[in-house]
């Protein structure tokens, strides 16, 4: 960006950034109250960057040694108001399986949907985290 370049394509609902916690099964299962732990601190985060915009991108450039215009480019396209994968994060998700299987990037006998559901495990999110629940 700072020195002239630009982006070719963008399409908000293919690139837009979603945190989530990758967690091995066994992990969860062995630790879960500590899975629950960082849930919670990842949570704390999320709504101190929503309460503090402007110290959230300083911090950001100075820790990722960037400048603050591209810092705040970044971090535009972070979505802090949704605290979990929604529906739409989904839809998309199965929208790119489709692409995967039309570029031949995985086996045409792959049952993507048995992949997505195996590999998303949301009941650590359905929990209380501070007080709220958080639905999809």
């Amino acid at each position: 960006m700072e020195c002239g370049s630009r982006e070719i394509y963008r399409n908000c609902l293919y690139n837009k950034a979603v945190g989530c916690l990758v967690v091995s099964e066994d992990f969860a299962r062995k630790y879960p109250d500590a899975v629950l732990r960082v849930i919670r601190v990842y949570e704390r985060a999320r709504k101190w960057a929503l309460r503090h915009p402007d110290d959230l991108e300083v911090m950001y450039a100075d820790e990722a040694k960037l400048s603050l215009p591209v810092a705040r480019v970044l971090l535009s396209r972070y979505d802090f108001l949704n605290p979990a994968i929604d529906r739409n994060d989904l839809s998309t998700l199965r929208l790119t399986c489709a692409i995967l299987k039309q570029e031949q990037s995985v086996s045409p006998d792959t049952d993507l949907d048995k992949v997505m559901n195996d590999l998303i495990d949301m009941s650590f999110i359905i929990k209380e985290i501070d007080g709220e629940e958080i639905r999809q």
